[in-house]
This record gives C-alpha cells, sequence and structure tokens, in this order.
C-alpha cells in the first residue's frame, strides 16, 4: 500500500490522543512531564506547538533533571519541582508514577499497557473530564 510507513507503535499515540480530548498537550498553560523520546513524538504531532519538556537535545539542567526522575534518584523531588509539572505521561515501567502517587497530590488519569498519565490535584477535574 502506499502512503507513509512511520511506525508509531511504541509511541503513545492512544495516550496523546486521550490528553488532546482534554486539552491537556501542546498547550502553553499546560506542563506536560513525559519521557525523552516521548518530546520527539510530540515534535514530529504538533510541530512547533508541541511544547515538549525534554527531547533529545536538552540542555545541561534538563537532562540532569530527567535522569534523575527517570531512576527516582536523590533529589527527584526537587527536579519535579523545577519541571514543575501539570501532568505525566510516562512509561508504567519505570519508578515515577508510583513514586507520585506515594508522595500524595498526583492522581492517576489513564493507565495503558505501557503508560501511565497522573494529574496534579489541581488539575484532575480537567483530567477525569471526557
Amino acid at each position: 500500500s502506499l502512503g507513509p510507513h512511520t511506525d508509531l507503535s511504541r509511541y503513545p499515540v492512544e495516550e496523546v490522543d486521550w490528553l488532546q480530548e482534554r486539552g491537556l498537550v501542546a498547550d502553553p498553560d499546560v506542563v506536560l512531564l513525559h519521557n525523552d523520546w516521548v518530546g520527539n513524538y510530540l515534535e514530529f504531532r504538533y510541530g512547533d506547538q508541541a511544547n515538549a519538556w525534554v527531547d533529545d537535545r536538552p540542555s545541561v539542567e534538563t537532562l540532569l533533571d530527567y535522569v534523575t526522575l527517570r531512576h527516582t534518584d536523590e533529589g527527584w523531588q526537587e527536579a519535579l519541582e523545577r519541571a514543575d509539572p501539570d501532568v505525566v505521561l510516562w512509561q508504567a515501567e519505570d519508578p515515577l508514577p508510583d513514586a507520585l502517587i506515594d508522595t500524595g497530590g498526583w492522581s492517576e488519569a489513564l493507565t495503558t499497557d505501557d503508560f501511565r498519565v497522573l494529574c496534579r490535584a489541581t488539575f484532575a477535574e480537567r483530567c477525569l473530564r471526557g
């Protein structure tokens, strides 16, 4: 068949669709925290409007915070405060989603096989509407 031959199966297409329905992605007023390669997908999908937190070209500070958050290493809460996210779209197998739930102030809005979406308490109503 003719057409694009882009395999997006490893990217959070379904999850980003869900976020888009709620106005929680590619919005300058919403800070979305996500894995680095998800940032590349957001830029592919939304171009200049992506508002990606991290991609494959981060600043040194963002890269260090990303690695700390990815492994929930010592100082991860401070890295989270610097990012100041409203919504988190993260790989389900990583420890960060559970760590956020354990700290309180975050609610799980969507869980799929590969990803989890968590919303800060102040965004919970917006996240859970559908």
